[in-house]
């Protein structure tokens, strides 16, 4: 009781400015050392101590931002020996990865295990602190403060399932985790555009070069809106620039959250600086290229351009023309060559009640690397969901490959088995699309929408004579766009429209598709004769 009248009483100091936020941060480590701590009454009194202080941030401010931004800080440096553990080895990081022992790491998770569990007793001090609370002055804070708490649970668990996993996780699975995590830091900038890192450089290690570069474009977005009002006027339009490579136009964050967010930083970041802008974009640059986007690299050149003359960097302006230079003439060979192949895709649904209990009847859009074939992704998800459905089960999971690219019927799937229906599908585009969009790159980037086609007859058979034989287009949408962050986007079933087409139109189809073929390679071969 002492300790809640003492925070209740010195709230208007903690949270009346941001002269305190060292204070605060300081205050939220060391409680959450105390989390961790083997003695539970005096693990009790820290989470009493830390409610009290959200109940206080509460009072002051009418919200718990500060609190929620400074937990979130204090709780990534009880995670900074799990991160590093993620972090590509270089000289810098070597030598701290070396001192981390087997024991160090042990007791680390340990520790994140206890906090995680202090963390549910956070919520049912707010529960029980609401039942007692007759006055009804804080009745709206239990619902800011679970969203936090929720939040917080999600960064320790999918850190540590990245660490502990590492060795089983699927490439998609590992992304997911580290996308939770971006998603978890948005209130801090810094960690957000960390953990995007830590992205990147995974999807460099597997070859994902494509993947690689749009990490760090949000990097680079990101670092935009935080910049000081005088470089963020300077550099937004750049920001802008890459909205060609989304569905949606890019909504920088309003000035005043930014400004409110810099405000709880307790000392000055280099990180949102005019440097890192150009380093980050330089190292997009190189990214970009090896995936073979060199229309994308070309974009990326042309913002440097555009910072390079401001500054006038007539070396660096030097470099970027040249960079310019080689990937179109890297766009000419490839498309008079034609093998510049960015990506297969695949819809992949899973359905397994009990043995997939995450995945059941979620359906997905997998990109692959250039020319991967089906069995080659069906073997490698095959092994991933049995070690998972191994684990759930805890024994010898069966699992089972649905050939069939229909619906399927789930109340005649066993929930002890896993299922996967894997099936190759196709960019879609409407006509008016398809003569905008000429190119290979134009046909790979930003899209969202997708198609497969299966045949079918009146007698039921798949297959028959060609004036019987009809065919159904199914179209699927996912969330996003591709080229991506993710691997993998979650189809919209909502979205999902079928064409059924007469045996007529489905001949139609058939030559409108070659004639589409050959358009292709027509505008190509005329683009690479004027130039």
């Amino acid at each position: 009781l002492t300790v809640k009248y003492i925070v209740d009483f010195y709230g208007g100091c903690l949270f009346g400015g941001s002269s305190q936020n060292l204070w605060l941060y300081s205050i939220c480590v060391t409680l959450f050392d105390l989390f961790a701590f083997q003695s539970a009454e005096v693990s009790r009194h820290a989470i009493g101590v830390m409610y009290c202080m959200y109940r206080a941030n509460f009072r002051v401010c009418r919200n718990i931002d500060r609190m929620t931004i400074m937990t979130l800080k204090a709780l990534a440096g009880h995670l900074e020996p799990i991160a590093l553990q993620l972090e590509p080895t270089t000289e810098e990081t070597q030598h701290t990865a070396k001192e981390l022992s087997e024991s160090d790491l042990d007791l680390a998770l340990a520790k994140l295990k206890r906090i995680s569990q202090g963390l549910d007793v956070l919520q049912e001090y707010g529960t029980l602190d609401q039942s007692l609370d007759t006055a009804k002055k804080d009745q709206k804070l239990l619902p800011l403060l679970l969203p936090a708490q929720k939040n917080q649970q999600r960064i320790i668990h999918n850190l540590v399932d990245l660490y502990v996993r590492r060795q089983e996780l699927d490439l998609e699975e590992a992304a997911d985790c580290f996308m939770v995590v971006v998603d978890g830091y948005k209130r801090v900038p810094e960690l957000q555009m960390h953990a995007l890192t830590l992205l990147c450089h995974y999807h460099k290690q597997k070859q994902y070069f494509a993947e690689a570069g749009m990490c760090l474009i949000r990097y680079i977005l990101i670092l935009i809106e935080h910049m000081g009002d005088e470089d963020y006027a300077h550099y937004v339009e750049i920001g802008r620039n890459f909205d060609p490579l989304f569905v949606s136009p890019w909504q920088p964050l309003d000035r005043v959250m930014a400004k409110s967010i810099e405000a709880e930083r307790f000392e000055e970041d280099q990180t949102f600086t005019v440097k890192t802008l150009i380093r980050k974009l330089k190292e997009a640059l190189g990214i970009f290229l090896r995936s073979e986007l060199y229309e994308t690299t070309v974009l990326v050149a042309k913002q440097l351009v555009l910072i390079g003359e401001r500054l006038r960097m007539y070396v660096g302006l030097s470099f970027y023309h040249q960079q310019i230079m080689v990937a179109y003439e890297s766009i000419n060979a490839s498309e008079l060559k034609g093998t510049r192949f960015l990506g297969t895709y695949y819809r992949v649904a899973f359905y397994g009640e009990k043995a997939l209990p995450l995945l059941h009847g979620k359906q997905f859009i997998y990109k692959e690397l250039k020319l991967t074939k089906l069995g080659e992704i069906t073997e490698r998800l095959v092994k991933s969901i049995t070690s998972q459905a191994n684990g759930r089960l805890g024994g010898e999971a069966q699992v089972r490959v649905l050939t069939d690219s229909g619906n399927i019927d789930q109340s005649t799937l066993d929930p002890n088995t896993a299922y996967v229906q894997i099936t190759h599908v196709h960019p879609y585009f409407t006509n008016q699309q398809l003569q905008q969009r000429v190119t290979t790159y134009e046909r790979n980037t930003n899209i969202s929408a997708f198609y497969f086609e299966t045949p079918f007859t009146v007698s039921g058979q798949k297959t028959g004579e060609l004036r019987e034989q009809q065919k159904r287009q199914t179209q699927i949408y996912v969330t996003g766009s591709f080229p991506n962050i993710l691997k993998r986007l979650q189809v919209n079933v909502d979205q999902t429209v079928i064409v059924n087409m007469s045996p007529i139109r489905n001949a139609q189809s058939i030559i409108q598709n070659q004639v589409s073929d050959c358009c292709v390679v027509l505008a190509v071969c005329l683009c690479i004769f004027r130039s």
